[in-house]
């Protein structure tokens, strides 16, 4: 029910309230994949940073398929809320997994150069 009133929330354009009902879904299923990517760009659209965050690292702790591309958008998370220390462990855990991922290779240089990408 969390889930489908997720859904029609966000149908709606109410992204905070449709973060919400999904993060009470999070409590009875906390192993899908596809809910936690999904919750993590709510909460980056309705600008909580922190909870992105948090939303990204669950994709990796549950092994997704591609790891790398995981790992790249943990990395942006991190970058954007602001710990390039984090930022940058997690996009060299990144390239360790896919070393030709172009992103990747691109948000490394961002951070090494203190440019925002």
């Amino acid at each position: 029910a969390a889930v489908q009133l997720s859904k029609v929330y966000d149908t709606l354009g109410d992204r905070a309230k449709a973060a919400d009902a999904l993060e009470r879904a999070m409590y009875i299923n906390p192993f899908d994949i596809a809910q936690h990517q999904h919750l993590a760009e709510l909460y980056a659209i309705t600008g909580d940073k922190v909870k992105v965050v948090r939303e990204r690292r669950a994709v990796v702790a549950l092994a997704p398929v591609d790891r790398a591309e995981a790992l790249y958008r943990l990395a942006l998370a991190w970058h954007d809320a602001g710990d390039e220390r984090q930022a940058r462990t997690s996009v060299l855990r990144a390239l360790e997994e896919a070393p030709n991922f172009v992103p990747a290779q691109e948000l490394l240089l961002t951070i090494v150069d203190g440019r925002k990408p």
